[in-house]
């Protein structure tokens, strides 16, 4: 009878800590910071539904080219409800990913008329807090910090262009080149601060993101 009364009291616990299936649509990328230098990467995902989701991890990350970008197992216990938390996991090297990814998240769903696992799929597009830089020491960029003139030295590049972004992510100055040297006029800015250049070839592809500082 005890034991009955145990398990009966067990259930009840479980619905009372939210354990069933949380409303994917009320589940949110809040962040996705990608650091080269140390090879990782941490998302940030915000939990809008009353549910908590238990065992959770992101499984996988798929880019828009369709490559798969990061691999993940459990390491958290349970994300609550409203709140926003975050899973970090290694890189087995640098990585520039084609946006818009789409990041597999995983759950346990331990109570309801189907319990079991749970995948959410969702869906993130680039920010400037993804812009971390991604080192290419074929591309060189001085004096940083300038005052004016900022150089930039590609050293197998000579077709794309180069595009750059505030720490608010607005776009202010896009330069296409077809040398290996391009300069870029600083004072052209609105204000001084610091900013991200995204060194992009003639396919498309990002091949250095790096920071530059206007003083």
């Amino acid at each position: 009878m005890k034991n009955i009364t145990l398990i009966l009291f067990l259930i009840t616990q479980l619905n009372a800590f939210g354990q069933g299936q949380v409303n994917c649509s009320l589940l949110q990328v809040a962040d996705v910071t990608i650091d080269n230098s140390n090879l990782s990467i941490e998302f940030g995902i915000y939990n809008g539904d009353i549910m908590d989701s238990h065992y959770p991890f992101i499984a996988l990350t798929i880019d828009n080219s369709g490559d798969t970008i990061q691999h993940g197992d459990i390491n958290w216990f349970v994300t609550p409800a409203l709140n926003t938390s975050w899973y970090n996991y290694n890189l087995p090297g640098p990585i520039s990913p084609s946006f818009p990814l789409n990041i597999y998240f995983v759950y346990s769903n331990l109570t309801g008329s189907n319990p079991g696992s749970d995948t959410c799929i969702l869906n993130y597009s680039q920010t400037i807090t993804s812009l971390i830089e991604i080192d290419n020491p074929t591309v060189k960029l001085f004096p940083n910090p300038s005052d004016d003139i900022i150089n930039f030295n590609l050293k197998h590049q000579t077709h794309g262009q180069i595009i750059l972004n505030d720490m608010l992510g607005k776009e202010v100055i896009r330069k296409k080149f077809n040398s290996n040297d391009i300069q870029i006029n600083l004072k052209n800015l609105a204000s001084k601060g610091t900013y991200f250049a995204k060194i992009i070839d003639v396919d498309g592809n990002v091949i250095a993101i790096k920071k530059l500082i206007y003083q």
